[in-house]
């Protein structure tokens, strides 16, 4: 039986099988050294972003703020930090850590724990009052306080608009202050310049000629970042290779403008003074039974138009000492109309001259919201004064009207330039409203009446204004006439209406909160401030720069 040797495989690999191998050892090798420089690289963009050991991005932690209107103003900070890529820590989150570590947040000690255990750069607190919020920023490596501000407004919502637009330019050199706690946590390390930005995303591993890795391991942890002041985040990126954008000085009228204050808002002093237009009706609701038919047009007496003069203050006097008291809202506020005497009526055997004046003074509360109460003591008269003593007593009795007003009203700039009021109010008759209700006329006679206004103001200058408007003033007559007044031969007649309406043009001045002359001092000197660090923190780059240099 003849055996036939089994077939014997090929030992000697193929061509293919060969490159398979090749390829195969290749990438394995790639793999091992792309690794290392990957991880290089991660340590390098961690490190360019401000990361430290404890990893990552910058965190700042926000305290819940006191005062009225605080969350407003403690979202409005949250989002300019978030605006900068910064991680924001609530207050929640910072009290719940401080309670578990046994520390409170009330003193540098305190602040420091809490920095170290969340890896936080920095500390947000605030102090929020009617017109103004006070911030306050401490460093994460010893928890001491770098920087305070204040932005102030108008009310709770104005203070966070002044925050939202002004944060970064008040705030920038007490965050360039500020360290993350040794070994962990990130800065608010300087932002790259557009051009390097734009051309260099990423370091080189061959910048200056040497090997950049060496370099990072070569460079000692407590080596102070540089810092640099935030740029403003409305500015678009400068053109490729300009140099670092510097820092200028805002002019006086953007101050104005971030500011959030308005002249008209909540001032301490507001006076106005203008001519108008008097219109006054005075109608019975029936015929005087006593009257020929030719003294009935008179009687119901009615002026279309008179030039008067007219003037109002108010005046907050706590609010020049301190627009933050408690005090600063309750003020006095007055108003007057002159009739000029000019106006004549036509009589028998002469003229008849018009004189007329109003007044009120009181005091006045100022509300959120630009709402007000106020009440007043006044005295409205009028009366036709016969030209000679031949002529008969005027036909249309003098009214003198005392009251106390009850009321309330708005006050709201619709833009820092347009300013809107309108007011109501109830008049409590005090007494005899004057001749009317004598022994001659209506003796039994009651009234009582109501105001309105209405207001536009527009601001010409700093803290001038120029306004038009109208105001009202009714009161309803009751007679309370009976069978004996006729048989007493007096007048009959079931009441009567007194009407008053004021149309003038004023110029207006307004001093305090919320005007130049209130605010712009502070504002001046804290842009000045703010200026002083961001150049002071310049000069800090520019000596590191020479040492890096070196």
């Amino acid at each position: 039986m003849m055996l036939r040797p089994l077939p014997v495989r090929n030992q000697v690999p193929s061509r293919h099988r060969l490159l398979s191998v090749v390829i195969a050892l290749g990438a394995a090798l790639t793999v091992l050294i792309a690794a290392p420089s990957a991880e290089a690289a991660r340590g390098r963009r961690a490190k360019a972003s401000g990361g430290g050991g404890g990893g990552g991005a910058v965190k700042v932690g926000v305290l819940n703020f006191t005062g009225p209107g605080e969350a407003a103003s403690r979202a409005a900070a949250s989002q300019a930090l978030s605006s900068k890529k910064i991680t924001v820590v609530p207050g929640a989150e910072l009290s719940a850590t401080a309670k578990q570590l046994h520390v409170r947040l009330d003193d540098d000690s305190g602040f420091k724990a809490v920095a170290k255990q969340l890896n936080l750069t920095a500390f947000v607190a605030g102090e929020v009052s009617k017109s103004k919020a006070t911030l306050t920023v401490r460093t994460g490596n010893d928890g001491s306080v770098v920087g305070e501000e204040s932005f102030a407004g108008a009310d709770p919502k104005k203070v966070a608009a002044t925050i939202s637009k002004t944060f970064w330019k008040r705030l920038a050199g007490a965050f360039n202050k500020t360290n993350p706690p040794s070994g962990g946590g990130g800065s608010i390390a300087e932002e790259p310049s557009s051009s390097s930005s734009s051309a260099e995303p990423e370091p080189s591993s061959t910048s200056s000629g040497k090997s950049e890795e060496p370099a990072a391991a070569a460079e000692p942890e407590s080596k102070p970042r540089r810092k640099v002041a935030e740029a403003d985040s409305s500015e678009g990126g400068s053109s490729e290779g300009a140099p670092r954008a510097s820092k200028t000085k805002p002019a006086k009228a953007d101050e104005a403008g971030d500011s959030g204050e308005t002249p008209g808002d909540h001032p301490a002093v507001d006076v106005a003074i203008g001519v108008g237009d008097l219109l006054r009706s005075l109608a019975y609701n029936q015929l005087r039974n006593d009257l020929a038919d030719d003294a009935h047009k008179l009687a119901k007496y009615s002026l279309p138009s008179g030039p008067l003069l007219a003037g109002k203050l108010d005046l907050f006097p706590f609010a020049l000492m301190d627009a933050d008291s408690v005090l600063a809202d309750i003020g006095l506020a007055v108003d007057f109309s002159y009739l000029l005497p000019v106006v004549t009526s036509p009589g028998v055997g002469g003229t008849y001259k018009t004189a007329s004046l109003a007044w009120a003074a009181g005091p006045k509360v100022r509300l959120p919201m630009g709402l007000f109460v106020t009440a007043a003591y006044g005295d409205r008269w009028y009366k036709l004064v016969r030209s000679n003593n031949n002529m008969s007593p005027a036909p249309v009795p003098t009214t003198d009207y005392k009251f106390v007003r009850l009321g309330g009203g708005i006050r709201h700039m619709v833009t820092d330039s347009l300013n809107l009021g309108a007011n109501i109010a109830y008049d409590y008759c005090l007494g005899k409203p004057g001749q009317i209700a004598s022994a001659d006329f209506f003796p039994k006679t009651t009234c009582a009446g109501f105001e309105l206004g209405a207001m536009v103001g527009y601001r010409v200058a700093e803290s001038v204004e120029l306004r038009a408007g109208i105001d009202f003033q009714r009161f309803g007559l009751a007679f309370h006439n009976n069978k004996n007044d006729i048989n007493n031969m007096r007048p009959i007649a079931g009441g009567a209406t007194d009407q008053y309406t004021n149309i003038y043009v004023s110029l207006a001045y307004v001093m305090g909160a919320g005007s130049s002359s209130g605010g712009g001092d502070a504002e001046k000197a804290a842009s000045e401030k703010s200026d002083s660090d961001a150049k002071s923190d310049d000069g800090d780059d520019d000596g590191e720069d020479d040492d890096d240099s070196k």
